[in-house]
């Protein structure tokens, strides 16, 4: 996924870095685009689901719950940041629906 990783936008990517830093109450420097979600972040399916909810409320974007999937997917931080910058350019906006 290190091509989806270049096409991030550096803002999609910093304020999924500040969601998991606020959301899992760890360091900054803890999460990186390389840390690994459920090695280094603790990351299971129900911290994912919580996740999934914190990430539509700070992009104001509704992704459903087949996202959750997706997400446990995902290997790395990098990775995540490259599915939300994915689904909020599919316009998932909520103002949109």
């Amino acid at each position: 996924m290190a091509r989806a990783q270049a096409k991030t936008p550096p803002a999609v990517a910093k304020k999924v870095q500040g969601v998991l830093v606020d959301f899992l109450k760890v360091k900054p420097g803890e999460v990186t685009p390389a840390s690994a979600l459920v090695e280094d972040l603790g990351m299971d399916s129900l911290v994912a689901a919580e996740l999934l909810i914190e990430i539509e409320n700070a992009f104001d974007v509704e992704f459903g719950l087949e996202a959750v999937e997706e997400l446990m997917a995902v290997q790395t931080v990098g990775d995540l940041s490259a599915v939300v910058a994915a689904r909020t350019a599919r316009g998932a906006n909520r103002a949109a629906k």
